[in-house]
């Protein structure tokens, strides 16, 4: 399915103005074939970049720089590629499962962040010592993240 800027908006609940920056600079990918095509043309972004922009919203709302926020951009983008995780994102988004999904985004300072899957049961202080060392840290809640999504 493809989803308009309008779409992204939207579901995310971000401002069309920061999505649109979000999209002139990487962080989401439009389709190649609608990316800065000029006027006339639309931009057009698969669930994967409607996800990411869902988990980037949070992110920006919190100051976090347009710079992290591409980096941030590519390893939610080499996660979802990964594929293993999709039904419980999936499921995340629809809510037919009782508990809680959280990412896990860690990047280190010269490296693409990379993104861990955890349920609610593994979220705990022992979470520090697993990511401890290896750069900045943030968790988010993938049902709040994606609600936007739903329906």
């Amino acid at each position: 399915m493809d989803y308009s800027l309008a779409d992204v908006v939207r579901m995310t609940g971000g401002k069309r103005r920061s999505v649109q920056l979000w999209a002139e600079s990487g962080a989401i990918l439009a389709y190649p074939a609608t990316d800065k095509r000029g006027t006339g043309t639309h931009r057009s972004f698969s669930r994967d970049e409607v996800i990411i922009a869902c988990c980037l919203n949070g992110l920006a709302r919190r100051q976090v720089g347009i710079g992290e926020l591409i980096r941030i951009g590519r390893g939610l983008r080499t996660f979802l590629n990964r594929g293993k995780f999709r039904a419980e994102i999936e499921e995340s988004i629809s809510g037919t499962e009782p508990g809680e999904y959280y990412l896990v985004v860690i990047w280190p300072e010269e490296k693409d962040p990379y993104v861990l899957l955890l349920d609610e049961s593994e979220i705990s202080p022992e979470i520090g010592n697993r990511v401890k060392g290896h750069g900045l840290s943030i968790i988010l809640p993938l049902t709040k993240c994606l609600a936007g999504l739903k329906g």
